[in-house]
């Protein structure tokens, strides 16, 4: 019978393991092409077509203990994070394609750009951690925006900010009025919310934090190439906003299972790295 198949659970499963991932790996695939300059050259789409491969099959190898574990003592490796039921690949589809319309908010290409990126901000309010690191991004970015004194972008990424609040006002009204008793912040502690300020140290992100500024230092300072700086920018927004979502209870004093945004923020390595690896050693 093809009714179970198309309106059951069986259809979630399918489209979860299956087609959520074959989208994922087109948005990963058109951003990276996009911030490498919209170039049609083999190096470009084998390079745009790597960072996809990596965020789609390659990101999980960066644990590095559960591989070397996998590989010395043999077994089975447990399933991968896309195929599981609608989070994480929903939130990534939300984020990538969030990154997308960002990008071209950054480099003014598309007029109303920020006002379908505020909207698909506003839809994210259901996963926190896509939320969360989409709203650290933003402020990333629109700081880049001020320091380069681009007012007319800044202006835009706030739109976004003010778009996605708008549309959400009311979930947020409900939030903070449950912050304010006993019950609502019992219910937060049992959902995953902490009080520290502690700071956190990824070591992924750190690595390729430091892996983009030597390739940024080698190609802008040692060839003095002055290409490509509005994506070198945009990779720099990336990373820094992926710091962001892990450390932004060092000033609010509240976390929410901060080791969950590492499926998004290997992702978001993965393609800084790539693409700035491309910008510093594609002459070769």
């Amino acid at each position: 019978r093809l009714e179970p198949l198309i309106f059951g659970i069986d259809s979630v499963m399918v489209a979860s393991k299956f087609l959520l991932p074959a989208i994922l790996f087109l948005l990963v695939y058109f951003l990276v092409w996009k911030l490498l300059g919209h170039r049609d050259d083999a190096l470009s789409v084998s390079t745009a077509l790597a960072a996809a491969f990596f965020v789609t099959l390659g990101s999980a190898f960066v644990d590095y203990r559960s591989m070397i574990t996998l590989l010395l003592e043999g077994g089975t490796p447990g399933p991968h994070m896309w195929t599981r039921p609608v989070n994480p690949i929903v939130g990534a589809l939300q984020l990538f394609g969030f990154l997308l319309l960002l990008l071209s908010v950054w480099e003014r290409k598309w007029r109303y750009a920020y006002v379908a990126a505020g909207i698909l901000l506003a839809t994210t309010i259901g996963y926190f951690f896509t939320l969360g690191l989409s709203f650290a991004i933003l402020g990333a970015l629109c700081f880049f925006a001020l320091l380069q004194k681009e007012f007319v972008v800044a202006r835009e990424m706030a739109y976004v900010l003010l778009i996605s609040l708008v549309l959400d006002s009311w979930y947020w009204y409900n939030m903070f009025v449950s912050f304010g008793s006993g019950a609502g912040n019992a219910l937060a502690q049992r959902n995953g919310l902490f009080f520290t300020h502690a700071p956190v140290l990824n070591k992924a992100l750190l690595a390729a934090t430091l892996i983009v500024l030597c390739f940024f230092t080698y190609s802008y300072l040692w060839k003095k190439s002055r290409e490509n700086l509005r994506s070198w920018i945009f990779i720099a927004g990336l990373l820094l906003g992926s710091w962001l979502a892990f450390n932004q209870q060092v000033i609010t004093g509240r976390e929410i299972w901060y080791q969950h945004f590492v499926q998004y923020t290997v992702p978001l390595a993965g393609i800084s790295v790539i693409v700035a690896a491309y910008f510093a050693l594609r002459t070769f």
